[in-house]
């Protein structure tokens, strides 16, 4: 009853509106219409605003989204190129480290070779002089008293006979121990 009711107050109350008696739209449908066509306009043109400003809020989100990974690009060039550098001033820093040890061990090489030389001159002249002042055996057994480089104490045979024939061994013996004193050959 209520869908036969309201099928009847729209077949004798709308439809006469929308319509004149000779059968033409009314004044009323047109302005409807018209209406209808502003609003529907409206919506349309609304929807395009809706749609550009959706196209502009997703142009700036990709430009956004570029520039940010433009951004992350170069931050990650900008921590390579620094992490190299690191590297680089690392393996520089051991490379002098290095050059500086080497530096240092021959430095110390050096000292200990000169050290060594000295303690072997310095062996060397207490040996030549021990050579010299010490009385061996050749001195006691056969010096001659015309000798300058005679050992203090020392007197020295003058004549030959009196040498004794153990004296040629100890003077062979001082040869070749001191080869650089001449006093052993004479």
């Amino acid at each position: 009853m209520i869908l036969a009711g309201t099928g009847l107050g729209y077949w004798k109350v709308v439809l006469p509106l929308q319509h004149a008696p000779d059968g033409s739209a009314s004044s009323r449908a047109e302005a409807d219409k018209a209406e209808f066509e502003a609003a529907a306009k409206s919506k349309a043109d609304a929807d395009v605003r809706i749609a550009e400003e959706f196209a502009r809020k997703r142009a700036a989100e990709d430009d956004a989204a570029r520039k940010a990974a433009e951004d992350a690009r170069r931050q990650a060039e900008v921590d390579v190129a620094k992490r190299k550098a690191e590297e680089e001033a690392k393996q520089k820093a051991e490379a002098d480290m290095a050059r500086e040890a080497a530096r240092r061990k021959a430095d110390a090489d050096a000292r200990a070779a000169e050290d060594a030389a000295r303690r072997r001159a310095a062996e060397d002249e207490a040996a030549r002089k021990t050579a010299t002042t010490a009385v061996t055996d050749c001195d006691r057994l056969a010096a001659s008293p015309y000798d300058q480089d005679r050992p203090g104490g020392v007197a020295g045979f003058v004549s030959q006979t009196l040498i004794d024939n153990a004296a040629g061994a100890a003077c062979e013996d001082a040869m070749r121990r001191y080869p650089d004193i001449a006093r052993f050959v004479f």
